[in-house]
């Protein structure tokens, strides 16, 4: 006898409706051209919506105590759109997801960017500052990014909209920058950094890390927050630039918490989830599923304001 293959079900969790009708865009950005490590961001927006369609459990249990759950997508509609970028070079890219967000953010909507390479948040930063001048930008990240270009470790012609260059972009834009995380530095960083005297904005994973500290340094009370996925220790997640002593996923949590408590998030981009051919299918699509998780809970944090009782 023929056994009968099962389709899965598709939640409730991403609506098939209307960018128009939606109170928040998951904006797909799959371009990982000029990444310097291993390739395969490109693929992450939709694998990513993918958990959401059909492995994130609607009914988020958010402490653990009981009647302390909710279905955020009974109370946010979420759409996603995915641009059509895995061509362009990162300058393109970086116009089109400016203009993509800028018109988004412009109809109301609260647009969550994934990537794709960390080139993907110079657009979604300049977007969002257009409509809050007086916003920060919160960095959780391995590396500092901020290169001039990747002239010093990449062949061929320096590209200055790699992904190492994003904070360089974002402090020519005169946004307050706190970066967290931090265990990676280059003599052409550091460099610039003193010039610009930008280390006590600097918090350094295992050396100066506590939550309480990062978010007292952020001096705005809106913020645009960056998550690149390789803040979390090497052993964790599928990324294209890993590294050792990193966070864990708790900490992550924790310092989120915090933040959203805090302060206003304006919007947020989560990058470098690489689910390509460098890693197994099963680390890749494992890290896909927990960041699809973490930004359901992201939108509770964000809209939590709806579920009081």
């Amino acid at each position: 006898m023929k056994t009968m293959k099962r389709e899965r079900k598709r939640s409730s969790i991403i609506k098939n409706i209307p960018v128009g009708e939606a109170d928040v865009v998951l904006l797909g950005v799959p371009n990982d051209r000029h990444s310097s490590g291993w390739l395969g961001s490109a693929l992450a927006p939709r694998l990513i919506c993918d958990q959401l369609y059909y492995q994130v459990e609607e009914l988020m249990q958010f402490s653990g105590r009981e009647g302390d759950e909710a279905r955020v997508c009974d109370q946010i509609a979420i759409a996603e759109k995915h641009l059509a970028v895995e061509e362009m070079l990162p300058k393109t890219m970086v116009k089109g997801v400016m203009e993509e967000a800028h018109d988004l953010i412009c109809y109301g909507k609260y647009v969550v960017s994934l990537g794709g390479s960390h080139s993907v948040s110079i657009g979604s930063v300049a977007a969002h500052h257009r409509f809050h001048p007086g916003m920060s930008v919160v960095q959780l990240d391995a590396h500092l990014d901020f290169r001039k270009n990747d002239g010093d470790f990449m062949q061929g012609k320096p590209d200055s909209y790699a992904h190492c260059t994003v904070m360089r972009h974002v402090h020519a834009m005169n946004i307050p920058i706190i970066q967290a995380g931090i265990r990676v530095d280059s003599d052409i960083e550091l460099g610039y950094i003193r010039k610009n005297n930008l280390e006590r904005n600097i918090f350094r994973a295992n050396l100066r890390d506590d939550n309480d500290d990062i978010v007292e340094a952020i001096r705005t009370h809106e913020v645009y927050l960056t998550l690149d996925i390789d803040v979390l220790d090497s052993a964790l997640v599928a990324t294209g630039t890993p590294e050792n002593r990193g966070w864990s996923w708790g900490k992550l949590y924790d310092f989120l918490e915090m933040l959203f408590s805090r302060k206003r998030v304006v919007g947020f981009d989560i990058i470098e989830v690489c689910p390509g051919p460098d890693f197994d299918r099963a680390r890749g699509i494992q890290t896909c599923y927990e960041v699809a998780q973490l930004i359901y809970w992201m939108l509770w944090q964000k809209f939590r304001s709806k579920f009081s009782k």
